[in-house]
């Protein structure tokens, strides 16, 4: 009996995992709130923030920022547009934020990496 509960839980934790992430990735180039995605689950903002950093890992906005990332230096290893409007197109409103953030994780800027992407090609 104790199995289905723990199981039951499971469903619900990962199906709000999807719901959550399935919203990030819908609407990440525009401004998203932490309060904006806990209200989507119904939890407050202190609990959404406990939830998706214990299942996920790191904090909400943390993974916001990751996944434009990612999805940024798709975009400079795919296409021609400017740094500044990918900045803008994966929902960074300050280019200089995002070339700190994109240098952090890649250890070099968005300019240096569409360079060596295309060294590559």
């Amino acid at each position: 009996i104790k199995e289905k509960k723990a199981s039951a839980i499971t469903k619900e934790v990962s199906n709000t995992i999807k719901l959550i992430l399935k919203f990030i990735h819908e609407n990440y180039e525009k401004d998203l709130s932490v309060e904006e995605i806990a209200l989507k689950c119904n939890f407050s903002e202190y609990h959404f923030m406990r939830f998706f950093k214990k299942h996920i890992g790191m904090t909400c906005i943390e993974y916001i920022n990751n996944y434009r990332l990612e999805t940024a230096s798709s975009l400079l290893s795919n296409t021609n547009k400017s740094i500044l409007d990918i900045s803008f197109k994966v929902g960074f409103n300050n280019v200089s934020y995002f070339n700190k953030l994109f240098k952090k994780k890649y250890n070099i800027t968005p300019k240096e990496f569409r360079k060596s992407k295309r060294m590559c090609k």
